[in-house]
C-alpha cells in the first residue's frame, strides 16, 4: 500500500507540473502569441478610469532680463557738464554763416559744480535757436541744475532728453520735478515719485551716484 500511495503522489506532482508549464507557454505548448508573431491582447481599462497626464517637456527657459533701470543714471552716463546755478545773463545771435546757425547763448554763475566745471565760475553755453523758439527758454535769476551733453563740434549743448535734464529750484531751495521727471524716476530708490526733494538732499545724493556708482539704496549700476 505504501507503494502505491508514493507513486500516486508522484503521479500528481508531475500533472501539476506539466499545468504549470503548459500555462507559462501559451496552453498548447508554445512560447506564446509572441512567440507566434502574433500581437498580445491590449490590456483593458475599466470604464471611466483616469490617468494622469505627463507634461510634455518644451524648449529650456531662458531667465528674464532684469528690467532696465530707470532712475538718475539714466541723465548722469550721457552729461559732460552737470552743475547747479543760476542764470545772469541771455543773448541771442543771428546766423552768420551756414555752419554757424543762430544760436541762444546762457551765462550761468555756477554754485555747484558736479561734472566737467569749475565752482563759482561763469559758465556760458550756447544752445541752438529753435530750442527757444519751441519754448524752452531761461529767464534771468533763475535758478537750475542741469545735466547738459558734451559740446558738439559747432560749441552747442542741450539738456540731456530735452526737459528731463533740467530741474528747477524754487524760492525756497527745493529742486522741484516736473511731470516727466516724476513719471520716468518714480522707480528711482532716491527720488520714489517725489515732485519737491530738498536741495541739501538732492545734490549730496547726486554726488554719491556719480562718485561712488551707489545710489541711496547701495545699488550699483
Amino acid at each position: 500500500m505504501t507503494g502505491k500511495r508514493l507513486l500516486a503522489r508522484c503521479t500528481l506532482t508531475l500533472a501539476a507540473f506539466a499545468l504549470l508549464a503548459m500555462g507559462a507557454l501559451g496552453g498548447d505548448g508554445t512560447a506564446g502569441a509572441a512567440a507566434r508573431g502574433q500581437k498580445a491582447a491590449p490590456l483593458l481599462s475599466p470604464p471611466g478610469a483616469r490617468f494622469p497626464t505627463l507634461p510634455v517637456p518644451g524648449p529650456p527657459r531662458s531667465n528674464p532680463m532684469p528690467p532696465i533701470g530707470r532712475d538718475l543714471r539714466l541723465l548722469i552716463r550721457p552729461a559732460g557738464i552737470i552743475f547747479s546755478g543760476h542764470v545772469i545773463s541771455i543773448a541771442h545771435r543771428g546766423a552768420s554763416s551756414i555752419p554757424s546757425p543762430a544760436a541762444t547763448t546762457i551765462t550761468f554763475q555756477v554754485d555747484d559744480a558736479i561734472r566737467g566745471v569749475r565752482a563759482h565760475e561763469r559758465l556760458t553755453i550756447r544752445e541752438w535757436a529753435g530750442l527757444w523758439a519751441r519754448g524752452e527758454r531761461y529767464r534771468v535769476g533763475e535758478r537750475v541744475v542741469l545735466f547738459l551733453y558734451p559740446p558738439g563740434r559747432l560749441g552747442f549743448t542741450s539738456p540731456v532728453t530735452g526737459g528731463m535734464g533740467r530741474f528747477g529750484i524754487d524760492s525756497r531751495g527745493r529742486v522741484v520735478l516736473n511731470g516727466l521727471q516724476i513719471q520716468t524716476f518714480e522707480g528711482d530708490s532716491f527720488v520714489r515719485g517725489r515732485e519737491i526733494i530738498p536741495y541739501g538732499d538732492f545734490v549730496p545724493a547726486l554726488r554719491r551716484l556719480i562718485f561712488t556708482g551707489k545710489d541711496d539704496a547701495g545699488i550699483q549700476p
